[in-house]
């Protein structure tokens, strides 16, 4: 059975946890045993400011384990012709009204 993918709400924010630290992991970096628990806390802390807001997640289960998450983080941009109000503007068929990047991240979903 294929994994299940869905977005990730403040409830997997302890999955969401766990895959920025095997992420970080698999890339090498060191993850000392005591540095964990301030790392965790200060993940847990920026997650809960930021998901659903500028920062948007989807996760892959198969049963109860994860299996995969992928990030996206939106953020502001100094002004440049292409981004006149902080954010890149563009062309979409998606609602009035709707952030180019929601609209971005929208039409990538739906490639997949």
């Amino acid at each position: 059975m294929p994994p299940a993918i869905r977005p990730a709400t403040p409830k997997d924010i302890p999955l969401l946890i766990q895959a920025r630290l095997d992420f970080l992991r698999a890339l090498g970096y060191p993850m000392l045993a005591d540095d964990l628990p301030k790392a965790s806390r200060q993940l847990e802390t920026f997650l809960s400011e930021h998901l659903e807001r500028d920062l948007f997640a989807h996760i892959a289960l198969e049963g109860e384990t994860l299996a995969a998450a992928g990030f996206l983080q939106v953020i502001q941009v100094m002004w440049q012709p292409a981004a006149p109000a902080g954010q890149l503007e563009g062309s979409s068929t998606c609602s009035p009204g709707q952030s180019f990047a929601t609209r971005v991240w929208r039409a990538q979903l739906c490639r997949h």
